[in-house]
């Protein structure tokens, strides 16, 4: 698990995805990871957004992490799949965008 404060927001940024770049290459690689799940949620104090724009932010999250991914070969797995969900005040998880990669 790598966590950081606004993820949904944070990830959004290339630059801020290079900052955890190490991270990302020990899940991958050295753990065999083949789901990664970016997580927006309700009333996230790193992230004073509406509901929309959460949604909106884990969108362009998950397409920078797949685009960061493909472009620094990341994707030597035959799978990986990259899910962004959004969990709302009920504590609902709704799935909101899912990038299947299938390198087989």
């Amino acid at each position: 698990m790598i966590t950081e404060p606004r993820m949904d927001g944070f990830l959004k940024n290339k630059e801020n995805i290079y900052k955890l770049e190490q991270k990302i290459r020990i899940s991958l690689i050295s753990h065999d990871s083949d789901y990664i799940i970016i997580a927006g949620h309700y009333d996230c104090a790193g992230n004073p957004v509406s509901d929309e724009q959460h949604k909106n932010d884990i969108i362009n999250s998950v397409n920078s992490l797949y685009s960061f991914l493909s472009e620094n070969n990341f994707l030597i797995k035959n799978k990986l799949t990259i899910v962004g969900v959004y969990i709302d005040k009920n504590w609902e998880v709704e799935e909101i965008i899912n990038i299947e990669i299938d390198n087989a």
